[in-house]
């Protein structure tokens, strides 16, 4: 079986020819992965842990919904160390690694044939090979604290245990496995390497003041912010001293362990859905009268575009806007189109009852949300499809509802609608207009500007609502600001 050990193979990933890692999609969609799997695993424990606890019993559909997440899981993992793999017999784990401003980016063999590899973080080739070796630590640190955002908590528990061990089909002791390798020595020792190599990389990079794009600073704070890099530091590999030290050693281990199983360290999941939030949004803080008011001039398939700076990720969106979502209505609006008894609609009335009126495509899936829940944004522009008739508003609200459930598309393919990305929503929705699209990776793509860019003069959309840094624009001056954030299609490639 693959183990987790085979990460370090690459930290390594210095042989190759240099190449450019600009916002890596490949990469990128991964840690999507590891976190949605995160937050779907959380919201499941923390719903059913009475049932973990011998307080209630699982129902056959708890124990589904549980064999089916392991397999998530294992094959997401599976995944991360293919990934791992493929560079694995590029370099030795016995070649050293230099790491200057004073030499030349390359390789060079001692009389024994050992490598050392040169790199200058001035260089273009230094700095692609900086990137290789930080997305490879954060890759190892992934499944690390995977481990303990998704089977430690549960395996805390005896029940669960058993279940997963022996009686998860086609998987006997398999997870006995994975968290054997969690504490293995070797493993710990290899990612201490890996952490290591990144701070003599930063220090460089602060010491010569050399700038780095948002996808290098991206990969900084990811390996900076995970909560194993400290807890390694401090814990190390369990390897030194006496029996009393290494005792102690495990203690603090153990207990680590145990505070991650119970969601008490903060930084592992407080913000497994909007990574690297620096700050709550302009509109956070938006009373009940402010929402209101927002509130009050929508209607039923309205878009919702929205911009939040303060997440790193949207450094990587195409354009101004960052997500997009759909405004489907209220009971009543919804009543008087004569489709609130519409078999797609009837799941979700009580939802709707209590003030779920958006539909939006997040990395756990499509979601009805709450206008609450969406404000945590700076800006907002509502566009308002123009000239629908009666019969094309009920089509394409119960095709809004139909998405609801569906997974999220880690693809960002248009041209499959079994999975949804957030812009994806209003191509699916609105299938008769003819939205512009970008090729990216073999795939049709659509980004939330491209949604936006239906709404200049002209076009199926016109903007009727727009908030700029929590601050409402006038309505004579919308026109105006609308059109100089987004970009046109060919700004965009």
């Amino acid at each position: 079986m693959k183990t987790f050990i085979s990460f370090i193979s690459l930290f390594l990933f210095l042989t190759l020819p240099a190449f450019a890692l600009e916002a890596d999609n490949e990469f990128l969609n991964n840690i999507d992965e590891s976190l949605t799997l995160r937050h779907q695993g959380i919201d499941f424990y923390q719903a059913h842990s009475s049932k973990f606890n011998n307080t209630d019993n699982l129902t056959h559909n708890d124990l589904v919904n549980i064999y089916n997440f392991s397999s998530m899981y294992i094959a997401h993992r599976e995944k991360l160390l293919q990934e791992i793999e493929l560079i694995q017999k590029e370099v030795r784990l016995t070649d050293r690694i230099v790491i200057r401003t004073d030499v030349k980016t390359g390789i060079r063999r001692n009389v024994l044939g050992l490598k050392t590899h040169y790199i200058n973080p001035n260089e273009v080739e230094g700095r692609n090979k900086i990137r290789a070796i930080n997305q490879a630590t954060i890759y190892g640190l992934m499944l690390f604290d995977n481990y303990l955002a998704l089977v430690a908590p549960y395996y805390m528990h005896t029940k669960v245990r058993y279940l997963l061990n022996r009686d998860f089909p086609g998987r006997d002791r398999q997870f006995d496995e994975i968290a054997a390798n969690f504490f293995n020595i070797a493993q710990r020792k290899l990612l201490l390497k890996g952490i290591k190599i990144f701070e003599k990389f930063n220090n460089i990079i602060i010491k010569e003041d050399i700038i780095i794009s948002s996808y290098d600073g991206y990969l900084n704070q990811l390996i900076a912010t995970s909560p194993v890099v400290d807890h390694l530091k401090d814990v190390g590999s369990f390897e030194i001293g006496t029996l009393t030290h290494l005792i102690q050693r495990v203690t603090g281990e153990l207990r680590f362990t145990a505070r991650a199983s119970t969601f008490q360290t903060s930084k592992l999941f407080g913000n497994t859905m909007g990574i690297f939030k620096s700050r709550d949004g302009y509109m956070r803080k938006f009373n009940e009268k402010q929402r209101h008011q927002i509130a009050s001039k929508l209607k039923p398939l309205d878009v919702l575009l929205e911009k939040t700076p303060f997440r790193l990720t949207d450094s990587f969106i195409p354009g101004y806007y960052g997500h997009v979502a759909i405004w489907v209505g209220t009971e009543e609006e919804l009543k008087e189109l004569g489709i609130w008894d519409h078999p797609a609609i009837i799941p979700h009335q009580e939802k709707i009852r209590s003030g779920h009126h958006i539909v939006e495509a997040l990395r756990p899936g499509v979601q009805i949300n709450t206008l609450e829940h969406f404000l945590d944004i700076d800006d907002l522009a509502a566009i308002r499809p123009n000239d629908l008739s009666l019969e094309q508003t009920k089509e394409y609200l119960i095709r809004a509802f139909m998405q609801i459930g569906k997974d999220y598309d880690f693809n960002f393919d248009v041209e499959t609608d079994n999975l949804i990305v957030c812009s994806e929503i209003a191509y699916v929705v609105f299938h008769n207009v003819v939205w512009p699209t970008d090729r990216m990776l073999g795939r049709s793509t659509i980004s939330p500007d491209h949604v936006a860019w239906e709404a200049v003069p002209g076009k199926s959309f016109t903007p009727v609502l727009l908030y700029q840094n929590g601050i409402v624009v006038k309505e004579d001056k919308m026109d105006e600001v609308f059109l100089g954030n987004i970009s046109g299609p060919e700004r965009m490639k």
